[in-house]
């Protein structure tokens, strides 16, 4: 929720790779639109948590999917893009898993906190509205 709203299921394909110095540079998979964000300190002790000695360039960099399963092997978004249907289906259900999973905790969080419906996604359209407030363009 850090990096500009970016989609769970976006943060979820996120590999040690997309990290390039001090940007966060991934492919979005529902707008197919490049993005480059500056890792900010908060998300840089994030990163910190996952990264260890054995991390490899292409591992996923949060544990939710697996560096060993059939769809691993499509490490950017022009391999996913070639992905065959059997396999593109694997990897959406692993994804739609991890995100119902990620929902409860974080709504069990945010219950803790006393905040009402919270998702993940409600974090990323607060993200927007923020943004918005500060001029941002609603599109960009």
């Amino acid at each position: 929720m850090y990096a500009q709203g970016m989609r769970l299921g976006d943060a979820l394909q996120l590999r040690w790779q997309n990290i390039e110095g001090d940007r966060l540079r991934y492919q979005m998979d529902k707008v197919d639109k490049p993005t480059d964000i500056k890792v900010l300190p908060v998300m840089q002790e994030i990163l910190d948590l996952y990264r260890t000695e054995a991390t490899a360039p292409t591992d996923y960099i949060f544990p939710y999917l697996n560096n060993t399963a059939i769809y691993a092997p499509f490490a950017t978004y022009e391999k996913r893009q070639t992905m065959p249907a059997e396999v593109a289906k694997k990897l959406y259900n692993a994804i739609k898993a991890r995100e119902h999973k990620i929902d409860i905790a974080v709504k069990e969080l945010a219950e803790v906190a006393g905040v009402r419906r919270f998702t993940f996604h409600t974090g990323r359209h607060s993200f927007a509205m923020k943004a918005i407030d500060k001029g941002v363009d609603a599109y960009t």
